[in-house]
């Protein structure tokens, strides 16, 4: 009989958080300072290395990915 971990079990049954989107402002070692589009900021641990003014995804106070820099349009219906 093959040994179950039920430890990663329960893991892979729970949500993951959701990925942010954000602007990286400032770079300081290997954390960024990035902008949510309300205008907060925060530091966050950087490993991927985006550069100031990159689009990002935020997951946990990391980033994860970059997000493709798309212009914004707002349609009132």
């Amino acid at each position: 009989m093959t040994p179950i971990n039920l430890y990663l079990r329960l893991q892979a049954l729970q949500r993951q958080s959701p990925k942010l989107f954000a602007t990286v402002k400032a770079l300081v070692g290997n954390q960024a300072q990035i902008e949510y589009p309300g205008g907060v900021r925060v530091m966050v641990s950087n490993p991927i290395a985006a550069p100031v003014d990159q689009a990002v995804f935020v997951r946990d106070a990391e980033i994860v990915e970059r997000a493709p820099n798309l212009t914004y349009v707002r349609a009132e219906i």
